[in-house]
């Protein structure tokens, strides 16, 4: 029989040269407060780290804390060969030796975490190359080997988000099954990737209605506090499933709330352009003009390039649209008023 060189270099979570050496870390507490400490381990459930002893060495007291009690466990950077020749290969775009050399850290590294993220990272660089079948098997890999791993919650999100781009609803369906049978350890974030999911399940059979109720059922559970960018992601899909079931009252709504939260900027853009898009179908004045109000805030807000030429393709769609007005040239308020808007769009020229 043939063996798989994939699922031999991902056979385990332990190192192969032995047992893990403490990795140098500061662990940040919820109001900024800091420890410099020495992790043991880190998983879903607790964080477990020796303090320095004077010479700066692992060697002072060990202890432990919930994982849930802390913002982020900040490693410092590990010297492993490859470990860098990953991270290097991911930032010049190089995906397929990034994934070798992750998967080769998985092994070899020395320290827990760097094995157990770079299991994670092999993973989104299949995904990045559309291997999608790749990134589910060191997915599965992670889950099995290292079933309590603090990476779980991202890596189900990444095994969502892969079965969804491959088209296979038979794993978005086992995803579904697992995420709901451990929820209760796992966190807001696996909540909204659940949520995600089971809404992906009743899109894919055209019940956009469906869908639409699925992600409020979960936004219920959920606060935007709590976790933020899935939030603002469920938020997006709620319009655009209420869009698709012709809610277009409610669609306006959840945008408009989705405006005003703490969320990520391009969120905000992206929430600012559905805005227009939806008002700039209509033909009213008052529409319009709002809907090449919230086009210019979308290219202000917005931080991506794609982003921000849609939403100046946007305002142009609408200014397109006031000149071929059959007021244009007969009514004197309207037309001064369509060609401030044509000389404010040239500003973006």
């Amino acid at each position: 029989m043939r063996l798989n060189p994939l699922a031999l270099l991902i056979a385990c979570c332990l190192p192969l040269t032995g047992a893990d050496d403490p990795a140098a870390a500061t662990l940040v507490e919820p109001d900024g407060k800091t420890k410099e400490v020495f992790v043991l381990s880190e998983t879903v459930d607790a964080v477990a780290f020796v303090f320095p002893d004077a010479k700066g060495q692992p060697g002072g007291a060990e202890s432990s804390t919930p994982r849930k009690t802390l913002k982020e466990v900040r490693y410092k950077e590990p010297s492993d060969v490859n470990w860098l020749k990953a991270e290097a290969n991911h930032r010049a775009g190089q995906h397929e030796k990034a994934a070798a050399s992750y998967l080769a850290a998985s092994t070899e590294s020395r320290f827990a975490w760097v094995r157990e993220q770079s299991f994670l990272n092999a993973g989104r660089s299949y995904f990045l190359l559309k291997k999608y079948d790749e990134a589910l098997q060191v997915v599965a890999r992670l889950e099995s080997t290292c079933p309590k791993s603090v990476h779980l919650p991202a890596a189900y999100d990444l095994r969502v988000q892969a079965s969804l781009d491959k088209g296979d609803k038979p794993a978005l369906e086992a995803a579904v099954a697992t995420l709901t049978k451990r929820l209760g350890e796992l966190g807001p974030r696996s909540l909204a990737t659940l949520t995600r999911a089971e809404a992906a399940l009743r899109r894919l059979d055209k019940k956009p209605a469906e869908a639409a109720a699925k992600i409020k059922e979960g936004l219920a559970k959920l606060t935007v506090e709590a976790a933020p960018e899935q939030y603002g992601e469920l938020m997006q899909l709620l319009a655009e499933d209420q869009r698709a079931a012709r809610q277009d009252a409610e669609a306006l709504a959840t945008l408009r709330r989705l405006i005003f939260m703490p969320v990520d900027a391009d969120i905000q853009a992206n929430a600012h352009l559905e805005v227009a898009k939806v008002l700039g179908e209509r033909s009213e004045l008052k529409d319009l003009a709002q809907a090449f109000d919230h086009a210019v805030l979308a290219w202000a807000v917005g931080r991506d390039g794609r982003l921000r030429a849609s939403a100046i393709g946007q305002a142009r769609l609408v200014v397109g649209k006031l000149e071929k007005d059959a007021r244009y040239d007969k009514d004197a308020a309207f037309t001064e008023e369509v060609k401030e808007y044509r000389a404010n769009l040239n500003n973006f020229n």
